[in-house]
């Protein structure tokens, strides 16, 4: 027995071969791409494959990784789940083939089945039969795997889907889908945020419309005062948004950025990596090996701004771009050292550069049913990277732009007066606002008992009062409170067993009585790390 990491693979095609070759070219053509995809990919990665199957079901591939030959430190994270990623995008982008990948870890017989005369080599195991139903799943996401697989690989990010039932497995199996380092630019989705489901499936329902059917752009504001859970909320929503979309087979693309105080004086600064992340859709793997060695390491990065820039040329070309546009997108904002204003005569005027940069970002995002433009902390976006997103917003369809930042009045944006006006005046049916002020009683109920692992009743109503009022509702002061109250000893099972106030509570209290001190509470933590 060994421990192999099982990849059923199943091209989304339809088989339809005769005895007339003649009529069967175009299929055996296509047969034979997929074949030398997969092995190609598996090859670089030191991978094995072990059948290549074709039926009237279809088309079905099976890979391994951990059979002699191809057993690595690491494994999980560094080359089998890169194979998985790179296969799916390769047969999508490469050859036009939606495809959907089911893989699992897990102890499995390898060795030789069959009669005498004919038999061949195999493996067998629980682990396998679940990677054969992953693949074959309904609302298939692309990949998903098993929790064998998540657990082996902890600092990737992946997205849970409901467990299912599965032969040799005595309960529920969990299964995910592993998040390539794009999808998880803003972290992980938090499993126990709370609250906020009207606002979420506002959003939710806004960005399916999009996706069926081509309509006008649309920008949301999402406002809210610091720890309101703004930045939280919007990587949820859009974690949400992301799973419908994909059940339903709609090809998204979603790009993020995440704003920081000095952008505002950084001309372009959003689109540094939004512009890296939408030239990658299509000019690169944005998964590889980072088990290989250094020289390859070195090489990989090479290839990859290469790449990008070669996207980003090919993209000039067809709009037609003013002579310089090139070298001030892949120097300033790709840092290719080898892209000079110097070596152009003369470059485009900032009218033309800031509409060509909308053009480059819609061309090579064209091909997608929905684009999610994602923006947090806005209120530090730079007045050019707007002029950029306004033309975006005006020029486009099926791109919904959200934005999330402080109160407005507080925080007021370097967007032109005359786009705000039109975004609350001639366009204001394609432009929305949502304020996330305090949670709900009930919500902070529901996060105390997630924080201290018990059921909703059997927390003390006295308990919940206490910490919404001490945290103004505020989620991320709550979770702050509860966190310093387990830590601090403040709680205890009542006599009617409920988890109610201790005396340490009763003659300390909270430790701080208002937001001020708890703030100035997680600065000296600081000194605890």
């Amino acid at each position: 027995l060994r421990s192999v990491f099982t990849i059923f693979i199943k091209p989304n095609i339809e088989v339809n071969l005769t005895n007339d070759l003649e009529k069967s070219d175009k299929q055996f053509n296509q047969l034979n791409d997929i074949m030398n995809t997969v092995t190609g990919i598996l090859d670089e990665l030191k991978g094995q494959l072990l059948q290549f199957i074709v039926d009237d079901k279809g088309v079905v591939l099976i890979g391994t990784f951990g059979l002699r030959g191809s057993t690595f430190p690491n494994m999980v994270p560094e080359r089998a789940l890169p194979t998985c990623r790179l296969i799916h995008s390769e047969l999508a982008e490469n050859l036009g083939i939606d495809s959907n990948i089911g893989a699992t870890l897990g102890k499995v017989y390898c060795g030789v089945v069959g009669g005498v005369e004919r038999h061949e080599f195999s493996v067998l195991g629980a682990s396998v039969n679940l990677a054969a139903r992953l693949m074959a799943q309904k609302n298939h996401p692309g990949i998903m795997v098993d929790g064998e697989v998540h657990k082996q690989a902890q600092k990737i990010n992946f997205i849970a889907f409901p467990p299912v039932k599965a032969k040799g497995y005595t309960d529920l199996v969990p299964v995910y889908k592993p998040l390539t380092a794009k999808e998880t630019r803003w972290g992980k989705v938090d499993p126990n945020f709370v609250g906020r489901k009207e606002e979420m499936r506002k959003i939710s329902t806004l960005a399916l419309k999009m996706s069926r059917r081509r309509s006008p752009s649309k920008i949301i504001f999402i406002w809210g005062d610091s720890g309101s859970g703004k930045s939280s909320f919007v990587v949820h929503t859009i974690s949400n948004v992301y799973k419908s979309l994909v059940s339903g087979r709609k090809k998204t693309i979603i790009t993020r950025n995440l704003c920081a105080d000095g952008d505002t004086l950084v001309p372009f600064s959003l689109f540094r990596s939004i512009f890296r992340d939408v030239l990658r859709e299509k000019a690169y793997r944005d998964d590889v090996s980072i088990a290989s060695s250094v020289n390859k390491d070195e090489q990989k990065d090479l290839s990859d701004k290469e790449a990008i820039i070669r996207r980003l040329q090919q993209l000039c070309q067809q709009l037609n771009a003013p002579e310089g546009l090139m070298e001030i997108i892949g120097h300033h904002l790709l840092g290719d050292s080898k892209l000079k204003m110097s070596k152009v005569e003369k470059g485009p005027d900032l009218a033309d550069t800031i509409d060509f940069m909308a053009k480059i970002f819609l061309k090579a995002t064209s091909h997608a049913d929905l684009v999610v433009l994602a923006l947090d902390d806005v209120q530090w976006l730079d007045n050019l990277s707007w002029k950029v997103v306004q033309c975006i917003f005006e020029e486009s369809e099926n791109v919904l732009i959200v934005c999330a930042s402080r109160p407005l009045e507080s925080f007021p944006l370097t967007v032109d007066d005359a786009f705000w006006d039109s975004l609350t005046g001639q366009f204001s049916d394609h432009f929305s606002e949502e304020y996330l002020g305090p949670l709900k009683k009930i919500d902070v109920l529901e996060m105390a008992a997630i924080t201290l692992s018990c059921k909703s009743e059997d927390i003390e109503d006295e308990v919940v009062n206490d910490v919404y009022m001490s945290s103004g509702g505020m989620p991320h002061f709550v979770s702050e409170i509860l966190s310093n109250c387990i830590k601090n000893d403040r709680m205890k099972k009542l006599h009617n067993n409920k988890i109610g106030w201790n005396e340490n509570y009763k003659k300390h209290g909270m430790q701080f009585a208002n937001l001020d001190e708890l703030m100035l509470q997680r600065v000296d933590n600081l000194s605890e790390l």
